[in-house]
């Protein structure tokens, strides 16, 4: 329903001009930009947060100001400016307050992604993927951010969030070479984030476990993790039969005690991923 959003996002702006409101002009451009973001226009959506950032800025409204850039980060994350993105979650955690804690989090979190992206090889999607030698102090930066982020909202933040936290940690552990750690963090993520019901994002963090198994040398246990994820293939049907297919492939292999290898793993990733990617 996103044009329908964008719709009622315009006429809900031409209001608030009309009776000069600038202040909820800026939240509603806020609102817009997220709204373009689930569309990957990016640059409209930055334009849009740093329209709202001059208006908050010219209503001395610390708080606007810091949403604005927490706003700006994302649009330049998404749109691959990952530099650019850190300085403005920095930025925002300078004039976001404490409380809600999800804003400090979710931006300590953010500047961890980020980080960890800038430290990546080409091959940012592969099961284990990979850090260039030379951008070794990225990743470290992005585990000392994402640590921070965790203190903050292992609390109260939900199973998802804490899912997809989780999740991003692990990434960055198997960068470091950290496995054992890599290993308890997915195990972790795949729990909060079959507890949210999120289910092609559960089977892609459960195939990537697999594969910190392997690395492990416990192919054993490997085969033993896969056979027991036969619990996700309904569920994962309502969201996507294709990737519910190579899900079952999986465990169809760990219960024929054939051999699992990365090759594999990564046919089952692309298939979840090209779905996920669609129904996002």
């Amino acid at each position: 329903k996103l044009d329908q959003a964008t719709v009622l996002l315009g006429i809900a702006v031409d209001i608030a001009q009309r009776y000069d409101l600038p202040l909820v002009v800026a939240r509603l451009a806020i609102r817009a930009a997220l709204v373009l973001s689930n569309v990957a226009e990016y640059e409209r959506g930055l334009a849009l947060a740093e329209w709202a950032m001059i208006r908050y800025s010219e209503a001395d409204d610390a708080v606007g100001v810091g949403q604005a850039h927490y706003c700006r980060g994302l649009m330049l994350g998404y749109s691959g400016h990952h530099a650019a993105a850190i300085k403005a979650f920095h930025a925002a955690l300078r004039y976001l307050p404490a409380e809600p804690v999800w804003f400090h989090g979710g931006a300590w979190q953010c500047i961890g992604f980020n980080h960890y992206m800038q430290g990546l090889t080409e091959d940012a999607n592969a099961a284990l993927p990979r850090c260039r030698e030379d951008k070794k102090g990225w990743v470290d930066e992005a585990a000392h951010a994402l640590t921070k982020a965790t203190e903050i909202l292992s609390a109260g933040a939900g199973q998802e969030a804490l899912g997809n936290l989780a999740w991003i940690r692990a990434r960055v552990a198997v960068v470091r070479d950290e496995l054992r750690l890599a290993d308890q963090l997915y195990a972790q993520a795949l729990e909060h984030i079959a507890d949210a019901g999120i289910w092609l994002d559960a089977a892609l963090i459960a195939a990537e476990r697999v594969g910190v198994l392997l690395e492990l040398g416990k192919a054993v246990e490997a085969r033993q993790f896969a056979r027991g994820l036969t619990p996700l293939v309904i569920p994962l049907e309502d969201a996507s039969p294709i990737a519910a297919l190579a899900l079952a492939d999986l465990i169809r292999a760990a219960l024929e005690g054939s051999k699992i290898t990365h090759e594999m793993l990564e046919q089952v990733r692309a298939k979840i991923c090209a779905w996920r990617g669609h129904a996002s």
